[in-house]
């Protein structure tokens, strides 16, 4: 923390000039980093752009605007390894071939790598990105003839996260100038484990496109509720549905894993995006 009036040494910003670097000898290499808008500038002081991670093929910086999941490669179907927050900012390395994922520094992932989705970021330098080829996750193993044949594993359960109508997991009001995006991804599963997940959000504007993506061993049901009544038919897997919603109001998407006597576990993914 550093407390009004303090003067500090800026050596630098990054190439959205959102954030300035600074000398902070608690920090890594004795330096750190602050958001611009909470600086007063030296009146004709020249600060030079810092391309972060440049020696390591980087295009780059990200600023988060809405909190995202880091994921192993590309797309929805890979695993979540951790998740980013508003205002973080972290050095860009690549882009898929599609440009709407990115890859990053980030030291917990393979290679000291992970993948966020481009929608959710404000990124500077993208365009000059090298294209990065991500090897889709394995989905089965081949088993030679003659192989003795074995019993398939249960399907794992859901780890329980404790959220509620009440408490829900993801909680975001949407506004103009700040996080117009929601997207949250989990599990859920039947008949043990974890079987429903709730996730909130405020609208600033009459209508929100929701999308819903899952994989897994038995149905999902989705339902939009407001007040804790549902406000038409439940959503699907695989949909992206236009919404009228009520501007201010509280609305909550239940997910529920069904329950048909078999062990099941669902994966999804909750895109809800504010509408101009």
């Amino acid at each position: 923390m550093i407390l009004p009036f303090t003067k500090i040494q800026v050596t630098g910003k990054d190439a959205s000039g959102t954030w300035y670097q600074l000398v902070y000898p608690e920090g890594s290499q004795s330096k750190g980093w602050i958001i611009a808008a909470y600086v007063q500038i030296t009146a004709g002081a020249e600060v030079p752009v810092i391309q972060l991670g440049a020696g390591s093929g980087s295009g780059g910086s990200v600023l988060v605007v809405q909190q995202v999941n880091v994921r192993t490669g590309p797309g929805t179907q890979f695993e979540t390894i951790g998740m980013l927050s508003p205002n973080d900012v972290v050095a860009l390395t690549g882009k898929d071939s599609s440009g709407v994922w990115l890859q990053i520094e980030y030291a917990t992932g393979p290679e000291a790598r992970g993948w966020i989705n481009a929608e959710f970021v404000q990124a500077s330098g993208a365009e000059s990105l090298p294209v990065v080829s991500k090897p889709g996750p394995a989905t089965g193993t081949q088993v030679p003839e003659g192989s003795p044949s074995t019993s398939l594993p249960m399907a794992a359960t859901a780890f329980g996260d404790g959220d509620s109508a009440e408490a829900p997991s993801l909680a975001v009001a949407f506004s103009p100038i700040g996080a117009r995006v929601l997207q949250f991804s989990s599990e859920v599963s039947a008949p043990e484990g974890d079987r429903e997940d709730w996730v909130q959000f405020t609208p600033y504007h009459e209508q929100v496109e929701i999308r819903i993506t899952c994989s897994g061993s038995s149905a999902l049901s989705i339902q939009l509720l407001s007040g804790g009544i549902a406000t038409g038919d439940n959503l699907a897997c695989g949909e992206a549905r236009t919404v009228t919603v009520q501007v201010g109001g509280t609305y909550l998407i239940h997910l529920a894993a069904g329950d048909k006597g078999n062990a099941a576990l669902i994966a999804y993914t909750v895109t809800v995006k504010q509408l101009p």
